[in-house]
């Protein structure tokens, strides 16, 4: 009976029972992490912080540069007037060296495109298409032979005036997005926009944001995108400008099929709405059917050049 009486005692059952030092051990070591980890996170907010303010100011640097740079220079030529050609290559040979390297990526390679063409340039990984591409647009020069576009040898061209003239007259769109980090979606198209010189040549930021179903995304920033996404942002900013010469290098490489048919649509539309010259590098045969005219690429050099009707963009099924 006063066995049970002592269990039962309430100051016995209020006294703490003791704590063996190896749980005392245990317990100051997850002190120990826990105050780690949150000093770590503390100093990982800090540079997260100081990363966006430094990414911030490059933005406003580099917007600032752009509407410094964004003046139609004397002598400047209207691609609006051009008629027959507007991109003639002669005897194009690009080769890239190292120390112990010579590579030849393209070899007498000579075509023309008129302006309005929609061009595929069609060919496996490595065959020369992009270089070909890059030389094309001025993004590249070649180690011999001329590229005259509108009458003008970008050959000859400064890098400046060639800076220029693809501001002026260029529109890209990458497998890279090249986006500013510290605008919204709305705002990276209107740089692109802005770089139009001419207002009856823009396209609306929220018009060509609703056609590539991306305006409920208008006010997020590009970080917060997905990849797809970012691509289609990407593109607007390269339509939003109404260019002379719309360049694409895979450019719906990140979009499902529904997408990537709404883009090209697109792309259709510009060209023949604007008689913009759009040229397109893919391997995908598909792409190929959407062009009036396809340049087949293989081992550096141009082995077939061919014409035909276009078809529709959404009248195929897969792209």
């Amino acid at each position: 009976m006063k066995k049970n009486q002592k269990n039962n005692d309430p100051k016995q059952q209020d006294q703490p029972k003791k704590i063996s030092r190896a749980t005392r051990l245990k317990l100051k070591v997850m002190n120990r992490e826990v105050k780690e980890h949150t000093q770590e996170v503390k100093v990982n907010r800090r540079r997260l912080k100081s990363e966006e303010r430094h990414q911030e100011i490059q933005d406003k640097k580099d917007i600032k540069f752009i509407n410094k740079e964004n003046r139609r220079p004397k002598g400047a030529r209207n691609l609006k007037n051009i008629k027959g050609n507007i991109i003639d290559l002669s005897y194009i040979k690009k080769v890239y060296t190292t120390k112990t390297l010579k590579f030849i990526a393209l070899q007498s390679t000579s075509l023309s495109i008129k302006k309005g063409d929609f061009v595929v340039i069609l060919g496996p990984s490595g065959s020369g298409k992009t270089t070909l591409l890059n030389i094309i647009s001025g993004l590249d020069r070649p180690t011999s032979g001329d590229v005259v576009v509108a009458d003008r040898n970008l050959s000859a061209l400064k890098d400046v005036e060639l800076t220029r003239f693809r501001r002026d007259h260029v529109g890209f769109v990458f497998q890279s997005y090249n986006l500013l980090p510290s605008l919204n979606v709305s705002d990276n198209v209107e740089v692109g926009r802005s770089l139009q010189k001419d207002p009856h040549k823009r396209k609306g930021v929220k018009e060509i944001l609703d056609q590539l179903e991306m305006e409920p995304q208008a006010k997020k920033r590009t970080y917060e995108l997905s990849g797809g996404q970012q691509q289609r942002v990407s593109i607007a900013r390269a339509l939003a400008k109404r260019p002379d010469i719309l360049i694409g290098d895979e450019p719906t490489g990140a979009l499902d099929t529904h997408t990537s048919l709404k883009v090209f649509q697109l792309f259709q539309e510009i060209n023949k709405k604007n008689d913009t010259t759009v040229i397109v590098v893919t391997h995908n045969p598909n792409v190929a059917q959407l062009a009036n005219k396809v340049i087949h690429v293989k081992d550096g050099k141009v082995q077939k050049v061919a014409e035909q009707t276009p078809i529709d963009a959404m009248t195929l099924k897969e792209i």
